[in-house]
């Protein structure tokens, strides 16, 4: 952090800015993945429900088996639903048998549930439940998938089966509608405006505003007033992206610029940075680094030790400078708990009169919360 003292602000805002700048494209240039899908087909004649506002088509599943032929290497993914009344309100419990591909579970178990956004795509009555979903692997080589299934109410399950694979044998399966393509990058930015008033600006005690009132002393300051309008606008953008298979990675810069009216020589900038990386949903690591070019702070009084003790006091600006940087782990052990792990690495630096002052200080932070409704 050391090597960034000294450096004029005018310089590092084109190098900061920058090195957004490259993140920012390097996540737009990650290439996405894209595979077209289709809707396997069984053999021979089976009833197919539509269901949804495209009238997409189920199969009817029930006790004599489905034969649905298909050639692998590939990924089915798949959603059964179940009809229900119009007034059901209770889960209704289900299960699938699978037989013809190795390495398949032999059976799975569903719960049905009401759903209010289900409709039929045909307008019969009652309405579909909502939709669960699975998922498996398919091996090299020719098959054919056999389902049955049953569920509690009696009625047949209703299935569709969506396959990312080789091409298919000619009349096993039709094109799936295409999804809509999701953006490689998803972009969050906001924008605001404080508008603050601070009655003392320098934080001076009584004493000190009383000789700044008088007037008696005018080497002590350099403010125009006491007190001061601040106009405070803060900018941030984040990018959010999933550049490999833990999780999401997100990067955020932030910065806001306070403008003091009647004492621009108090007027600073905030830069941060930030760099998470989820763990699956429930755990992340996250980088934060924050600069603060010097900024303003009161007159102060400054004489070498060597000089004269009867020499004339020198009043200098007092300035300094904030660079900040720290770790933090965050995991949500359940619904209601969660834990944070900090460790953070603070530094100031004062202006050469005053170096002297200069401090560094690291803590370690930690925090367990848990949601009590």
């Amino acid at each position: 952090m050391r090597i960034l003292r000294g450096i004029p602000f005018r310089d590092l805002l084109p190098l900061m800015l920058t090195l957004v700048a490259g993140l920012v494209a390097g996540l737009v240039a990650m290439p996405s993945a894209a595979s077209a899908r289709i809707i396997l087909q069984p053999l021979g004649q089976v009833e197919q429900v539509p269901i949804g506002k495209d009238a997409k088509n189920y199969l009817a599943v029930g006790a004599t088996a489905v034969q649905v032929p298909l050639v692998g290497p590939g990924t089915v993914t798949g959603y059964a639903r179940l009809a229900l009344s119009a007034d059901a309100t209770e889960a209704v419990p289900g299960f699938m048998a699978l037989n013809g591909l190795p390495g398949v579970p032999d059976s799975l178990a569903f719960s049905f549930k009401p759903s209010a956004r289900s409709v039929w795509g045909d307008g019969r009555a009652g309405r579909p439940s909502g939709g669960r979903k699975f998922s498996f692997e398919v091996p090299a080589g020719q098959h054919v998938l056999q389902l049955a299934g049953d569920a509690e109410n009696g009625e047949n399950l209703l299935v569709i089966l969506y396959y990312e694979g080789p091409a298919q044998p000619a009349g096993t399966g039709k094109k799936a509608a295409p999804k809509p393509a999701k953006p490689r990058v998803r972009w969050v930015a906001n924008f605001s405006l404080d508008v603050i008033y601070n009655d003392n600006i320098l934080s001076n005690s009584p004493d000190y505003n009383d000789d700044f009132d008088s007037g008696l002393y005018p080497w002590k300051f350099v403010n125009e007033t006491a007190d001061d309008m601040i106009l405070a606008p803060n900018f941030d953008i984040e990018a959010r992206s999933k550049l490999v298979d833990w999780g999401q990675t997100r990067l955020k810069f932030k910065t806001k610029r306070w403008m003091y009216l009647r004492n621009s020589i108090k007027t600073n900038t905030d830069f941060h940075f930030y760099l998470r990386q989820y763990f699956g949903k429930n755990q992340s690591l996250e980088g934060y680094f924050h600069f603060a070019p010097e900024q303003y702070i009161r007159q102060l009084s400054d004489r070498s030790p060597l000089d004269d003790r009867e020499a004339p006091i020198n009043w200098t600006e007092f300035r300094f400078q904030r660079n900040v940087w720290n770790a933090t782990w965050r995991q949500k052990i359940s619904k209601k708990v969660s834990v944070k792990f900090l460790y953070e690495e603070n530094y100031r630096y004062y202006n050469q009169p005053f170096m002297e002052n200069d401090i560094s200080a690291w803590e370690i932070r930690g925090n367990l919360t848990w949601k009590i409704s």
